[in-house]
């Protein structure tokens, strides 16, 4: 079995030195340095992998250890993580905030050319001994080859000749000079110890995460060279993180009990509750929210029709929820949500001759943030863009997930699963963040609330494949409600029947699902099709076909409670299977919340609401 080694890595540099920030800096200023999320002046992490990368192909014999652990293609993924490195030290206001260039005519003339003068942000003097600390993550066999890789990684910086931009004029030098000054590279290697997690004997679990870094876990679309991040982990991310994890670790990929594993999406909250999706029930009439699901119809509320689809962040607070509740002043915060801030990063490839910049080569990250700040400390000053906002000021979010495991799980298995979760689960996400478990404990499902002659509310708390990849989409609001009937009759096995429904849906599309799934799924290579799904928060009012079948009922909840939703019948067999289709229920699709009590006191007043008859139109 490997080990996790951490090598903390500090790199001393000569000032000036620049890394352009993506975002437009205070005014005046055409390159400002880029800076993460707490205003530390920084160098992104793929920087100090494309400088490690650039050492083993300038000196490929050296660097045995280090070259395969940067990885280079789909076949080979890149085994070292590598984290920002930072500027821990407070930002000087000195008095030479810029430096100015300026390209001169050719003319020998002296004067500037038009238009190319450019200020560049320095507030450090030239000469001043700036210092970078940062981290790498690896799994490695045993000690002697980590202590192998730590000399390697501090070779292969000691031979960049500099970091950032404006390297041909000599910045971002390293603080290389007299005996008398320290190395300008510093790494120190240290094994990670596992926590002691210890399994409950129950087979559900609640987890709780927290990340070490911003993560990007991409939405789908047709963009080519943008990716926004989700903020939040879906349950096929963390599970293919821990495959992944797993395999470096024990050198070989998990076995057969891994697709029995379910894993739902990791939620953020700070609450210690995990979040619930806000349901597409929900209406606002004179601001006042109400929830629609068990009103039979269309209606009017207070004389007017209700507002669906509200942007709750802009809109005034709801003066029910604080008349309900008391203490909730928005609908994220009484759904237990903590939406995470963002980070944008522009990145290009670079030419290997020139290492120059790629024409048509730029493409920008937007990822979510792993922490946020505390609700007491002090807002960041604005007019100060230098001031280092204290780390104490920070609140790391807590990532809620649930955990399902085999109920024939061998002992050894889950031996070396609490090995793996005390350590860390790595990979999490294209910046290949680590998760640490922060809490585990027994997951208790709650009581049925449900009582015979009731409607059953259901709210998807994920996003769940309703309709068949291929098939010809509902050309209505009846065909849509049609073919989602004739689902839940499948899965219920003909026990309940659908009544009415609130949904949203989209078309997930791009090249890379379309390469991999739609292709594969169908055995139709050359043909395009975008799947569609029914987003997380949507409501299902469903109703029992006889009353005399209430313990089938009953069970059919229980289960979809537990395992999600599943697949029907009349899908074909390959979407069964995780390699053909994403969206299975043990990736954490199709996981629902059943009769939730809002959908009860949060109905408008009757003598409030008309309820109105609307029938679908008829064409001659």
């Amino acid at each position: 079995m490997s080990k996790v080694y951490k090598f903390a890595i500090s790199l001393r540099l000569r000032a000036p030195f620049l890394t352009a920030a993506s975002e437009p800096g205070r005014l005046g200023l055409d390159s400002p340095l880029l800076r993460d999320h707490r205003t530390r002046v920084c160098f992104p992490d793929s920087l100090i992998r494309g400088k490690l990368r650039q050492s083993c192909t300038d000196w490929p014999h050296q660097f045995c250890t280090l070259r395969p652990l940067l990885g280079r293609s789909d076949d080979v993924p890149r085994a070292l993580l590598v984290s920002d490195f930072v500027v821990t030290e407070p930002v000087p206001n000195s008095p030479r905030g810029a430096i100015t260039r300026a390209a001169h005519e050719p003319d020998g003339s002296g004067a500037i050319k038009a238009g190319a003068m450019q200020v560049l942000e320095q507030p450090w003097l030239p000469g001043t001994v700036v210092k970078f600390e940062g981290a790498a993550h690896a799994i490695l066999k045993d000690d002697d080859v980590a202590k192998q890789l730590e000399r390697e990684l501090c070779q292969a910086l000691l031979l960049v000749g500099s970091f950032g931009a404006e390297a041909s004029v000599g910045w971002g030098a390293s603080a290389a000079g007299s005996k008398a000054e320290p190395c300008p590279v510093e790494v120190n290697m240290s094994r990670l110890i596992a926590k002691p997690i210890g399994l409950p004997p129950e087979k559900a679990l609640a987890v709780t995460l927290v990340l070490d870094r911003p993560f990007l876990v991409t939405r789908p679309g047709p963009t080519p060279n943008r990716f926004d991040s989700l903020g939040f982990l879906p349950g096929n991310v963390i599970k293919g993180a821990l495959a992944t994890t797993w395999a470096q670790w024990f050198g070989q990929p998990p076995g057969d009990w891994f697709s029995q594993m379910r894993i739902t999406s990791a939620l953020p909250g700070n609450d210690g509750i995990r979040p619930r999706a806000i349901p597409h029930s929900l209406v606002a009439s004179k601001q006042v929210a109400y929830d629609v699901a068990l009103v039979d119809g269309a209606c009017l509320i207070h004389g007017e029709a209700p507002e669906f689809s509200i942007d709750w962040k802009i809109s005034p607070e709801p003066p029910s929820l604080a008349e309900r509740q008391g203490v909730a002043r928005s609908l994220d915060e009484y759904f237990h949500w903590s939406r995470p801030g963002q980070t944008l990063r522009v990145r290009t490839a670079i030419e290997q001759d020139t290492r120059t910049a790629k024409d048509e080569h730029l493409f920008a990250y937007q990822m979510a943030l792993h922490e946020s700040k505390r609700p007491d400390s002090p807002p960041a000053d604005e007019d100060k863009p230098d001031s280092r906002q204290p780390s104490e000021d920070w609140q790391a979010l807590h990532f809620h997930t649930t955990i399902q495991l085999p109920s024939d799980l061998p002992p050894d298995i889950k031996r070396n699963l609490e090995s793996l979760l005390g350590t860390g689960i790595l990979h999490v996400g294209k910046t290949r963040a680590i998760a640490q478990v922060h809490d585990i404990q027994p997951l208790k499902w709650p009581d049925m609330p449900w009582q015979p002659g009731r409607d059953v509310v259901l709210v998807l708390q994920s996003d769940a494949l309703l309709d068949s990849p291929g098939d010809e989409p509902p050309a209505d609001r009846q065909a849509l409600l049609a073919a989602h009937a004739r689902f839940f009759s499948d899965l219920s096995g003909g026990c309940l029947k659908l009544v009415r429904q609130f949904v949203r849906q989209r078309l997930v599309v791009g090249g890379r699902l379309h390469r991999r799934y739609g292709s594969q799924a169908r055995n139709q290579i050359g043909t395009y099709q975008a799947w569609t799904l029914t987003e997380a928060g949507s409501v299902f009012v469903l109703r029992a076909v006889e009353e005399r079948q209430e313990q089938k009922v009953r069970d059919v909840l229980s289960r979809w409670m537990a395992h999600g939703l599943g697949t029907p019948s009349f899908f074909p067999n390959e979407l069964r299977n995780w390699e053909f289709n994403p969206y299975v229920s043990e990736n954490g699709f199709g996981e629902v919340r059943i009769n939730d009590p809002e959908h009860r006191s949060w109905r408008p007043p009757e003598e409030s609401t008309i309820v109105c008859s609307i029938e679908a139109e008829k064409t001659p």
